[in-house]
């Protein structure tokens, strides 16, 4: 019990925060679980008492940390994180909120575990003043084009390409229904957060470049501002399919020619038809009437969720995965990872991914 003494006199109470939102616990919850009152887990988390050895062992345990965890730490990953961007702070409940924040933090943990032993691809994004017109935002979005050259065709691996200008990215396969793909800073490195219950390819590459827009642009800006997802959702639109290359494309009018029309322009610019009825709207070869007129067609048809296309399945991050394969293939096991992050196995795949189980082959 020697060790844990020695947490138990450098406990931070931080930790104890990060680790039971990152579980999604109430602290009621939490308490019932570690069999404390919920007076005794308010009073660790605001640093007035500290928990005992066997309390801190129980916590560890519940909260599939190391107990080590649980020290005092002059990481800087903990205060240095800006708050997650979210598509509606109304609809996406505080604890949820919390639980992604600090999920984003974990990822952040295990990319600063990963850097003692790799070097991975630097961060390669612009940043611009949050915008004040619709053109700066379009500006933005060409920025980044140029930025990481890639012209004005359409881009045929945007996860890939996210991750090899030093993006990470990552699933939380936790999270609930009602919270979309969301993006943060931590210390000098961005974080996209995606949802794969929202299992669609062309809206995971709109959610991608969505998220580009509020790292570009929204650093510092306060989350879930109605003028903040806007602009995003524009820059996303122009990232994804620049104006001078797909405007000679777009039909001029909504019949059956053209919806034919925006199906292929959807898989070749890899953006819903939805998404392309926007930018008709916004580049005014369509007027407010056909808009309207097409969506209701969409609603009719049921494809506002369920779009048809040809391309079923989405892509998965590589980066963090790949990062584990090499140091695994050089003698570095993803528990000594874990480890070195203070972290159970099964927190360490919850950002990088749990390997594929082995299929056992039946000798006679």
């Amino acid at each position: 019990m020697g060790r844990l003494r020695e947490i138990a006199d450098s406990f931070a109470p931080e930790r104890l925060t990060q680790a039971r939102e990152l579980n999604g616990l109430l602290k009621k919850e939490l308490a019932e679980r570690v069999n404390v009152t919920p007076a005794a887990v308010s009073s660790w988390e605001r640093g007035s008492k500290t928990p005992t050895e066997d309390s801190i062992f129980r916590l560890a345990n519940e909260l599939e940390v190391e107990p080590e965890f649980f020290r005092k730490t002059i990481s800087p990953l903990l205060t240095s994180s800006t708050p997650p961007h979210f598509r509606s702070l109304k609809t996406t409940p505080q604890k949820i909120r919390r639980q992604a924040h600090q999920f984003g933090v974990l990822a952040a943990t295990v990319t600063s575990g990963l850097e003692q032993h790799l070097i991975l691809p630097e961060p390669d994004l612009p940043s611009v003043d949050f915008p004040e017109e619709d053109d700066e935002v379009e500006a933005a979005a060409r920025l980044l084009r140029k930025t990481w050259g890639l012209g004005a065709l359409p881009i045929k691996d945007l996860l890939l390409t996210i991750e090899r200008k030093g993006v990470i990215v990552t699933l939380n396969e936790e999270a609930t229904a009602n919270v979309d793909a969301y993006s943060m800073w931590v210390s000098t490195r961005p974080y996209i957060i995606l949802n794969p219950q929202k299992n669609d390819f062309y809206r995971q590459r709109f959610d991608l470049a969505h998220e580009l827009g509020h790292l570009v642009m929204h650093e510092g800006a306060e989350p879930g501002e109605t003028a903040a997802e806007s602009q995003a959702h524009l820059f996303a639109s122009e990232f994804l399919a620049p104006t001078q290359s797909l405007l000679p494309e777009l039909p001029r009018s909504i019949n059956q020619q053209s919806w034919r029309k925006l199906f292929e322009l959807k898989e070749k610019w890899g953006m819903s038809v939805q998404a392309l009825l926007f930018r008709m709207r916004r580049l005014g070869t369509i007027s407010e009437n056909s808009y309207r007129g097409a969506m209701t067609t969409l609603s009719r048809k049921k494809w506002r969720r369920a779009e048809p296309g040809l391309i079923a399945k989405c892509d998965r991050p590589a980066l963090l995965e790949k990062s584990i394969q090499l140091l695994e293939e050089n003698g570095i096991h993803r528990e000594m990872i874990a480890r070195e992050s203070n972290l159970r196995l099964p927190q360490l795949e919850k950002i990088v991914g749990a390997p594929p189980s082995p299929r056992l082959q039946v000798v006679l």
